[in-house]
């Protein structure tokens, strides 16, 4: 099986063994693919996907290897961007972002503060009460979004009657 995926006129992409470089202008985005199962190559402004055999794993990673090149150009032509917002039915919550980390204060009155690590190239701003969280990686864009609603997780507590919390409402553009 055999993908030929275009790669657009402002996009450099470059193969070294398994390690895939897609860069503009001063961005770029690196990952390592398992060079045993499907091979990569660039040739003619098309990146070429292909699988050493018609198995069904062999096929489904040549898929999923698509959609990791197709994220790689895609967030470097407009950044994802993921949503968040501060819901405080108790009591009124403070979000800020201090160097690498986002802390948030005052959460159900607790008095200490939780604190979350964030990678510098994610962009995070927070202005009120909406979080927005963007990022030429969709991964690393995620994997923010993920930990800043997970720091407001709630164990043994009706979520029902304690609504206090950071939700996402967006994600990589799309509504929830």
């Amino acid at each position: 099986m055999e993908l030929n995926i275009p790669i657009p006129e402002d996009i450099q992409v470059t193969v070294e063994g398994n390690k895939f470089t897609v860069s503009k202008d001063q961005q770029s985005l690196d990952r390592a693919f398992p060079v045993r199962v499907v091979s990569i190559t660039v040739k003619d402004r098309e990146v070429i996907i292909k699988s050493f055999s018609e198995v069904a794993r062999s096929r489904a990673m040549v898929g999923t290897f698509r959609a990791h090149v197709n994220n790689m150009i895609k967030g470097l032509q407009d950044p994802f961007v993921y949503k968040l917002k501060v819901c405080a039915a108790h009591f009124p919550m403070t979000v800020k972002r201090v160097g690498g980390e986002v802390q948030l204060q005052n959460f159900l009155g607790e008095k200490k503060v939780r604190k979350v690590k964030i990678s510098e190239d994610v962009n995070v701003k927070i202005k009120g009460q909406d979080i927005t969280i963007s990022a030429s990686d969709i991964e690393a864009a995620g994997a923010a979004a993920s930990k800043i609603e997970q720091m407001t997780r709630l164990c043994k507590k009706d979520r029902r009657v304690f609504q206090d919390g950071i939700f996402m409402t967006e994600k990589a553009g799309k509504k929830i």
